[in-house]
């Protein structure tokens, strides 16, 4: 993407409010009091802890960050009467973190995944039901969900966050794994990079329905378990 700016020394990354920065930096973190995930005053002190990060990325002269949206922690309940449903928390801690990069110079992009239990039946945010079959129809009910939640996410964020990429590690079954078994599920990468395509496209066609200005960007893969990627 034109204006990423990478630095040789050690990584700073943060995400939804986790910051981390090797020892060897010479940057003051600040400090703010420790939590977890869950509730309003855990999405406050992650705003606090979120501030501290990109002070100190605008330090550096970072002008990208990286966020994650969790379908599962966004929109826990399966929408109803036309509204999307989304975790006001949650959409109130990315509010903050792009207002505040904004202000400092720094865009952001973010990371779609992690299905909730009403979308693929699992209390497993990895699990892809249909086996990921583009041909199977739970498969493609759980994309046209999918593909609903994004157009939801990317229309609100319009003007403000442009920059979305559909899943995460589509190619890693901690992140996308169907009922084959493990030793199943790799020689089927075929079927896998198949639904990964199908979920892309229909995932394209929704964001630049809600926003024609959007960039999708494919899900980032590890490269290394197949060559149907």
């Amino acid at each position: 993407m034109t204006g990423v700016q990478t630095c040789a020394l050690p990584i700073l990354l943060l995400v939804s409010g986790f910051l981390w920065i090797s020892p060897a930096m010479a940057v003051d973190v600040g400090t703010a009091e420790p939590f977890a995930w869950g509730g309003d005053d855990v999405f406050n002190s992650k705003k606090a802890v979120a501030e501290i990060g990109l002070n100190n990325m605008q330090e550096l002269g970072v002008t990208w960050h990286r966020d994650w949206i969790s379908w599962k922690d966004w929109q826990p309940a399966r929408p109803a009467d036309g509204q999307p449903g989304l975790n006001p928390s949650a959409v109130g801690l990315l509010d903050d973190i792009a207002a505040k990069g904004s202000a400092r110079g720094i865009d952001t992009y973010v990371v779609i995944y992690n299905s909730p239990q009403w979308a693929n039946g699992r209390d497993d945010g990895a699990y892809i039901p249909g086996n990921g079959d583009p041909d199977d129809p739970a498969f493609q009910q759980f994309v046209s969900d999918y593909g609903d939640f994004v157009y939801d996410v990317v229309s609100n964020y319009e003007g403000r966050i442009d920059y979305w990429e559909i899943w995460l590690e589509p190619d890693m079954k901690e992140y996308w794994h169907t009922d084959y078994s493990p030793t199943d599920f790799y020689e089927r990468m075929d079927m896998q990079a198949a639904g990964y395509a199908y979920m892309l496209k229909t995932a394209y066609i929704r964001a630049k329905e809600a926003n024609p200005q959007a960039v999708i960007v494919m899900g980032g893969v590890t490269g290394w378990t197949s060559d149907y990627y």
